[in-house]
C-alpha cells in the first residue's frame, strides 16, 4: 500500500528519462542525415557549374 506511490513516481521518473534520450537521439540523427543528404546529393547548381 505504501510503495505504490513509490513505484509510480519511478515509472513517471524512466518514462521522462526515455523521452529525453528519444528526442537527443533525434536531434542526433536529423544532424547526420542532413549531412549524409548534402554530402552526397549536391544542390543542382552545382551540377550546372560541373558542366560548364
Amino acid at each position: 500500500m505504501f510503495f505504490t506511490n513509490q513505484n509510480t513516481s519511478i515509472s513517471n521518473i524512466e518514462s521522462t528519462i526515455y523521452i529525453f534520450v528519444g528526442v537527443l537521439g533525434l536531434i542526433f540523427s536529423f544532424r547526420y542525415l542532413f549531412k549524409y543528404v548534402k554530402v552526397n546529393f549536391p544542390d543542382k547548381d552545382s551540377e550546372k557549374n560541373v558542366l560548364l
